[in-house]
């Protein structure tokens, strides 16, 4: 049905606090790579082309894929926002003022594929999505150093005075945690 999907991963971040936050307008801010990875480090442009036309059956080629890849890895370069990350509060989803508030950390230009097939004649069962989140091994760097930036962030005084992160908690992702723990826990909490 399609091939060359290109999907977001989200990693959800929750903090809790003694304070009751009630704001209904949620907040967004988006970053740069620059902002959270420093310099970028050298892309392998060529075999991440291959991989991904690999991938999704090569529907789109090797050389389709990789002028794409330049354009982007180019508009990364430049400062183009690579990052999003959205902050609510429990009153966006319903549940009436509380204690605790997220945040919603998105990679948004991943160089991964992936593909939607039909999996039934019923027309109403769903899709077969498989979106190779982090089949490019970049962006899982782009996402750890993302959510490393997200910790950083509800540290950051003054609010971390007042919150205490829950998930994924020091428990899972320890204060000194390595690339590897994180990406381990990115690639079984991303959505």
């Amino acid at each position: 049905m399609g091939e060359n999907l290109q999907d977001q991963p989200n990693v959800q971040f929750s903090v809790s606090s003694n304070t009751t936050f009630n704001g209904t307008t949620g907040y967004v801010t988006y970053g740069s790579t620059s902002d959270f990875f420093g310099n970028l480090p050298k892309p392998s442009l060529d075999s991440w082309a291959l991989q991904v036309s690999n991938a999704i059956n090569s529907s789109i080629s090797e050389s389709a894929l990789k002028t794409l890849f330049v354009i982007q890895f180019d508009l990364l370069a430049k400062g183009v926002p690579d990052a999003e990350v959205a902050i609510d509060t429990s009153v966006q989803y319903g549940a009436g003022p509380s204690g605790i508030m997220s945040s919603a950390s998105i990679g948004l230009m991943p160089f991964s594929r992936g593909n939607v097939h039909i999996g039934s004649s019923d027309p109403l069962a769903y899709p077969i999505l498989n979106p190779n989140y982090f089949l490019v091994d970049f962006d899982l760097k782009i996402q750890i150093a993302i959510a490393k930036w997200t910790r950083k962030f509800w540290e950051t005084q003054p609010i971390g005075n007042i919150v205490t992160e829950i998930y994924p908690g020091f428990g899972t992702v320890p204060a000194n945690a390595t690339d590897h723990q994180w990406g381990e826990w990115i690639k079984s909490a991303c959505a």
